[in-house]
C-alpha cells in the first residue's frame, strides 16, 4: 500500500541519509535539502526537492510530478539561475541513498 506522505518528503528522507555520508567525505560542504510545494499554489501538480550548496551556489533539482508517479526528473544547476528546460529522468524505484550521494558529488562538487 502506498504511503500517504508525499513522495517529495520520502525522497528528502533518503537524500538526508546520503547527506550524512556526503558530509563524512566532504566536511567543508553542508548540503541544504529542501522540499518546495509552492508550485501547487499556482495550479501545477508538481513538487521540487532541492539539494543546495550555499557556498558554490550549485544545486541538484528533483522535479516530482503527480502525472508521473513512477519517475522523477532531475538536473544539476545553480541556485541563482533558472532551471534549464531539459531534465534527465530516473525511476522512483531506482532512487536510493547511493544515487543521491552520486548526485551530490556530481552536482555540488564536480559541477563547474
Amino acid at each position: 500500500m502506498p504511503s500517504a506522505e508525499p513522495l517529495a518528503f520520502r525522497l528528502a528522507e533518503i537524500a538526508g541519509l546520503a547527506q550524512a555520508t556526503f558530509q563524512k567525505q566532504y566536511q567543508h560542504i553542508d548540503p541544504i535539502i529542501g522540499v518546495n510545494r509552492q508550485m501547487r499554489k499556482q495550479g501545477f501538480a508538481v513538487d521540487l526537492l532541492t539539494i543546495d550548496c550555499a557556498k558554490s551556489k550549485n544545486r541538484v533539482t528533483v522535479l516530482i510530478q503527480d502525472a508521473k508517479p513512477d519517475s522523477v526528473e532531475y538536473q544539476f544547476s545553480k541556485t541563482d539561475l533558472d532551471p534549464k528546460a531539459h531534465f534527465d529522468s530516473i525511476t522512483v524505484q531506482a532512487l536510493n541513498e547511493k544515487v543521491f550521494l552520486e548526485w551530490m558529488i556530481k552536482g555540488l562538487i564536480e559541477q563547474a
